[in-house]
């Protein structure tokens, strides 16, 4: 007081202090946010926030889907997280579906501060599986690649790669030539395709045309995913058809083949076989002996012969009567359509005999050399012929007649190997 004195005292006060409870947040996402199907890999990134007032401990990293994920990617637990703090880490996972399909999974994190007080949070992230568009491609090819006129057959043979990211399914082969290729050489729809996969098949298919033109036909294939969507891809193949010259081969025979002394005239056959692959037209019948044969007897230019045909004619010469072989020979040109010039030619040879000379009017005498007999005369001195001169004609006609009807009562083959064989005499001489 004012004297000096002195007084005191105390009091306190207490302040109790309350345990405050761990709060922890949560936040996942991933990126891509969207993948086309069938899926993929997608990274997830968590993050746990301490919103305590106190250091926590990060216990626990769970995900519904992927699970524990201490040691996944950079993830790992018992770690510390200060007041106010954050901790990140991220792992990638695999998300698979069909287009449409939603991926969802959820992570959740548990930490405990210094009292063992416990807290958690969770949170989701989630990815949209899109519809991818399919993607077919086409190789086709012709073995042989060049063929000759007209036409052959040719192998064709179709690859149909998937280039796509799924399955699909192959249900059809068009070719814009021979049609529908299902059932057709070893091609048979449908077909399942693997991503990455092929299906290769072949066909067989005629290819026709003229010299210098070129073949082309494509085929187009159509697939479909298990979402319904369609692809389709197209290729084509091309051939060549090259030219091929032409040729003809002629034959000429002559009726008949011999003839009695003094000539005659003969009927000749002319024979002309096209041996090309298309058809010819003739152009030019010349003989060496009687000339252009067009308009003579049957015989006429212009004719066309298919493959393997044959056109025939005849036409009548005169023979004269100089002795021995008569040979002509008659040459044939025919055209295709190119005006490729095909030519062959053949012979025909007949048989003049020499004149019979007049039997002998030698006699010999007593000594034993020939004499001469003169002929006979009548009565002003002129020469008769005897009985025997005058039926000397006749006998040879008559002789002539009988070799003439045994030839042809030879079977007709058999007159064919007789006439070759004679050919091949005389041409000898």
């Amino acid at each position: 007081d004012d004297d000096g004195n002195k007084t005191s005292d105390h009091d306190d006060a207490t302040v109790t202090i309350r345990d405050v409870k761990p709060i922890i947040q949560v936040r996942k996402d991933a990126f891509p946010v969207t993948i086309g199907e069938p899926g993929g890999n997608v990274t997830f990134s968590v993050q746990v926030k301490n919103n305590s007032l106190e250091t926590v401990t990060l216990d626990s990293l769970v995900d519904d889907v992927y699970g524990n994920l201490d040691g996944k990617g950079t993830c790992a637990t018992g770690g510390t997280i200060p007041a106010g703090g954050s901790y990140a880490c991220e792992f990638d996972g695999m998300v698979s579906g069909n287009a449409g399909g939603v991926h969802v999974d959820t992570v959740t994190a548990v930490a405990t501060d210094d009292e063992d007080n416990e807290a958690s949070d969770h949170d989701s992230a989630t990815v949209t599986i899109t519809d991818e568009p399919i993607s077919i491609a086409v190789d086709k090819q012709a073995n042989p690649t060049s063929v000759p006129e007209p036409g052959a057959t040719v192998t064709f043979s179709v690859v149909v790669a998937n280039n796509g990211i799924e399955t699909i399914t192959l249900d059809q082969l068009v070719d814009d030539v021979y049609g529908d290729l299902d059932g057709q050489g070893s091609c048979s729809l449908p077909q399942i395709v693997p991503p990455g996969g092929q299906y290769s098949c072949a066909f067989f298919g005629a290819v026709s045309g003229d010299a210098g033109t070129v073949h082309k036909d494509t085929v187009t294939a159509e697939g479909q995913d298990d979402d319904g969507n369609k692809a389709t891809a197209s290729d084509d193949a091309t051939v060549d058809i090259t030219d091929v010259l032409p040729s003809i081969t002629v034959d000429k025979s002559a009726t008949p083949e011999a003839l009695p002394a003094g000539g005659g005239s003969a009927t000749f056959t002319v024979v002309v076989t096209n041996t090309s692959v298309e058809p010819v037209t003739i152009t030019s019948l010349d003989d060496d002996v009687y000339g252009d044969l067009d308009g003579m007897g049957t015989c006429a230019v212009g004719a066309v012969l298919a493959p393997g045909a044959s056109y025939t004619c005849s036409f009548v010469g005169d023979i004269p009567g100089a002795t021995g072989d008569h040979r002509d020979v008659v040459t044939v040109k025919a055209v295709d359509d190119e005006q490729h010039q095909a030519t062959d030619e053949d012979d025909a040879v007949v048989h003049v005999p020499n004149a019979t000379p007049a039997p002998s009017t030698e006699v010999k005498g007593e000594t034993g050399k020939p004499t001469v007999t003169p002929p006979p005369t009548d009565a002003d001195g002129a020469t008769s012929a005897s009985p025997s001169d005058a039926g000397l004609p006749a006998l040879l006609i008559g002789i002539l007649a009988i070799g003439i009807a045994v030839f042809l009562a030879v079977p007709r083959r058999d007159q064919a190997r007789v006439r070759a064989e004679i050919r091949k005499q005389r041409r000898r001489r």
